[in-house]
Formats: structure tokens, sequence, C-alpha cells
């Protein structure tokens, strides 16, 4: 799986705009949610970061947020 790029559409509803930041383990885009016009951050993880404790973590916090 390759990263996506700028002016990319993401689940049929998310623009990506611009990178705010970049790292081994991914990518973080400034994005525009289409259906609510509303901005968003969305943070894309390099295929070699599957499987590591930096991706769990992350998903631990995802976990705690949706709560």
């Amino acid at each position: 799986m390759r990263l996506p790029s700028v002016g990319e559409v993401l689940g049929g509803k998310y623009v990506l705009v611009a990178v705010l930041g970049r790292g081994g383990m991914g990518v973080v885009f400034e994005g525009k949610q289409t259906d609510l016009a509303r901005g968003v951050a969305i943070k894309v993880f390099a295929e070699e970061a599957e499987g590591s404790p930096s991706l769990a973590r992350f998903q631990r916090e995802i976990q705690i947020l949706a709560k």
C-alpha cells in the first residue's frame, strides 16, 4: 500500500489538503470532511508501521477518543 498524497479523497468524503507532518510511522494531513464542510486531521500509517508498538498505542488512543 502506498501513502496517499495531497488532493486525494479518502473514504469518499475526506479531501487531503496539506501535509502537516511526516515521520517514520507515516504522514499527518490537514483534511476537509466534504459532507460536513469541516476541517480534520488525518493520520495515515506507513505499511512498515503495521504491527509496531506505535500503531498499537495509536489504536488505543482511537478507542479512548471514541468513548
